[in-house]
């Protein structure tokens, strides 16, 4: 179990948030797997040079199976 603090602006102060959460190593093989099986489909990679970001994304779209509005 692992603790994530947020501190969220409220006016002219700032407001700490919270939570306990729980984190999961996963493969790149593993989660492009659970995507695929959750109907996601145009399955990708963006690297840190494309994006900006300091670690890869899983970029996907949602298809008819998934159960999410498009």
């Amino acid at each position: 179990m692992h603790w994530h603090f947020q501190l969220r602006p409220a006016g002219e102060e700032w407001r700490v948030r919270v939570r306990r959460t729980t984190y999961w190593a996963l493969s790149r093989d593993r989660l492009t797997g659970l995507a695929a099986a959750a109907g996601f489909t145009d399955r990708g990679r963006r690297m840190p040079r494309e994006t900006g970001f300091f670690q890869p994304l899983l970029v996907a779209r949602a298809g008819p199976s998934s159960g999410l509005a498009v």
